[in-house]
This record gives C-alpha cells, structure tokens and sequence, in this order.
C-alpha cells in the first residue's frame, strides 16, 4: 500500500469513529432516560389506591342510603283516675318509664285525676288538642268516658285501657285493647276480690262472722268489681252475705294516712270483727298500719290484702296478713306503653294483653317482698 492509501484509510476510520461518538451523543440526549425501577412501582400502588378510594366512596354512598331517617317523637299520655301518691299507680308509672328510658323516640307524661271523673275527661280532650298519638287510660266509670275517648279514636290516636276497664269492654267503649291481670276473665278488679273470697272461704268465716271491707272508693266501678268478686268467691265457698256472715264497708279515701285513721277508728269501736279485706292499695296498706299502731297480735285479726308496697310485705312477714293478691302493676304499664308504640309506629295492634294473678303468703313473700319495697314489681 503506497503512503497515500494509507492516509485515505485512516481518514475514513478516523471520520467512521467521530460519527459513531456523535451519533451516540445524539441518542443519549434524545431518548428519553430510563425511570428507576422503584418510582414506577410507586405510580403503580397509587393507581391501585385511587381505584380502591374510588370503591369506598361508592360504599359509603350505598351505606349512607341505608341509613333510616330519624324517627318521628311519639307522644304517649297516661291518664288514670288515681292519685300519685297511692303505691298502686307509682308502680305501673315505674314499668313503664323504665321501657320509656330505653325507647329513644317516645316521650311519656302521666296524668292523675284524683278519683274526679270529671277532671278526667277533661285531660283526656287536653290531650287530644296537645296532640298526642297515644292515650293509655284507666276506666273507672261506665259511661263519663265514652264520649272523650271516641272522640280520640275520632282524631286518629291510639286508646288503650289499661287498670279497670268499662263493664261491656270494646262493646261499650271505643277503647282499642285493654292490659289487665286476670285468671277468669273478669279483669284485675273483680278477680283481685274474687281470688280473695275464695281464700277467706277456705280460712273459714264464723257464723254470722263479720267481715270488715274499707274501701278506697264506693260506688267506682273498679271497687264494685272488686266487693262483687270478693262475693262470689265467698259464695262458691257456701258462704251467703247477710245469711252466713254480714260484709261492713267503709269509704276510707285514697289517702293512705287517713285511711288508716279511719281504719284505726272502727276497729277500736268494733271489736267483734272478724276478717278485715281491704279495697284498694290505700287501704291495704293502712290496714296493716292500723293493726301495728294498735298492737295487734298475728291472726288476731287476720287481713287478706292487695298488696302493693313495703307495708303489705311487711305485714306478710310478720303474720298480720294471711295471704294477699297481686299481679305485676310495672309490666302491666310497660306492656301499655310497648302496645302503643307498636301502633303507632307499625300499625301494629294493639291487641288485650291478659296477665296472671299470684297469690303471695308467707312461703312466697321472698320473691316479692322486694319489688313490693321498690314500686317496681
């Protein structure tokens, strides 16, 4: 190869290489640079993500539908014939502010007309313009009731009885469902008397024996219920009032203090009684009082009560009552209010709610002695 080949030659290589170096320069700066392996993954996680928040969002949407609208207050009142004070009405009231406190959608008031009827009938339209959707009412007369109350169904409000009932039940009043306490289906009222003379009928009642029976409030329709079935019992037992035995009644109020008074009082002046029934709660309790005040020996003037507070548990401790009857006066008020939030709320009912009656003697006084003390039984 002559020189000058040889200088051609190594041009061309020398020119070949600076092109390769310039063409690589050029892709380098060009194409784009690789991203680190590690950065790609993060992008990937993040659209993992925003599709995983996209799926919980529509959750919480679908969740937030479910969600039911806050329920409407339902406004119950209970309006009863009795007094505050008397032990009777404090438990079924306990029964059913104890369901009430549970209940985050009612709102409960108890009202108390003090044996005035009429005052009574006058809460009841009260209630119709304050506008309730439930009255829970006790019926202590055959007829003072039945125009308020229809006039309630009238309004669209849910009645229910509850205590002592008309005499004709649904077929004499507009009531919808009567909750009461019962073993022949005469009620509370009659069967209280009832189970009580069947009691004194098997203790045995002298001959020409009296029986001494205050009463809280003569001529009510609930205390004739009562005198009635404490009849009857006596005379499924053989016994005949005015034939085998004479029945003397007293009005002793619905206040226990002076119903013991008057108790006291007539036993000191008729020391011939033989067998003291008390009607109504009041009387109960003030019988036992009477006997204590006085110092009565155990069976020495035995009382068969209705019991509803610690006096008549003390007094079964202690010997001065033989036996009393009583049912459970704190379910019988929730058991009203339960009905009535079911009708109202659901449409549900309400239906009679029928529970048992107890007898409650020295041998059972244990399981009831402390609902007695508390008014909540």
């Amino acid at each position: 190869m002559d020189g000058k080949s040889g200088q051609g030659a190594a041009v061309v290589l020398i020119v070949a290489i600076v092109a390769a170096v310039v063409a690589g320069a050029i892709v380098y700066f060009v194409m784009p640079t690789p991203e680190p392996p590690e950065v790609a993954e993060l992008e990937e996680q993040i659209s993992d993500l925003e599709a995983e928040i996209d799926d919980l969002e529509a959750t919480i949407v679908d969740l937030q539908g479910q969600i039911p609208t806050p329920l409407d207050t339902i406004k119950v009142a209970f309006v009863c014939h009795g007094n505050p004070a008397d032990a009777c009405w404090i438990a079924y009231h306990n029964g059913a502010e104890a369901l009430a406190e549970r209940l985050r959608n009612v709102e409960v008031v108890y009202r108390y007309s003090v044996e005035d009827i009429v005052l009574q009938v006058d809460m009841v339209r009260e209630e119709i313009a304050r506008g309730v959707d439930a009255i829970v009412i006790s019926i202590a007369d055959a007829n003072a009731l039945d125009d308020p109350i229809q006039e309630a169904r009238d309004a669209g409000i849910v009645v229910i009885a509850y205590d002592c009932d008309d005499p004709e039940g649904a077929v004499g009043n507009a009531r919808q469902a009567f909750i009461t306490s019962s073993v022949t289906g005469g009620g509370l009222c009659y069967d209280t008397g009832y189970l009580r003379g069947l009691l004194v009928g098997d203790y045995g009642v002298p001959a020409g024996g009296n029986i001494f029976f205050p009463n809280e409030g003569p001529g009510a329709t609930w205390s004739e219920d009562c005198k009635r079935g404490f009849l009857d019992g006596l005379a499924e037992k053989g016994y005949t009032k005015d034939v085998d035995f004479s029945l003397h009644e007293i009005e002793a109020t619905y206040s226990v203090e002076t119903a013991q008074e008057l108790i006291t009082a007539y036993l000191v002046a008729h020391p011939e009684t033989d067998i003291l029934v008390p009607c109504g709660g009041c009387t109960s309790i003030a019988s036992v009082l009477a006997e204590e005040a006085l110092g009565m020996a155990p069976g020495e003037l035995p009382i068969w009560s209705w019991p509803h507070g610690d006096a008549d548990a003390r007094g079964i401790e202690t010997g001065l009552v033989i036996a009393g009857v009583t049912d459970s006066h704190s379910s019988v008020g929730a058991i009203a209010l339960y009905e009535a939030v079911m009708a109202v709320q659901f449409n549900f009912g309400p239906v009679d709610v029928t529970m048992p009656l107890v007898v409650v003697d020295e041998t059972n006084i244990d399981l009831w002695g402390a609902g007695w003390r508390a008014l909540l039984y």
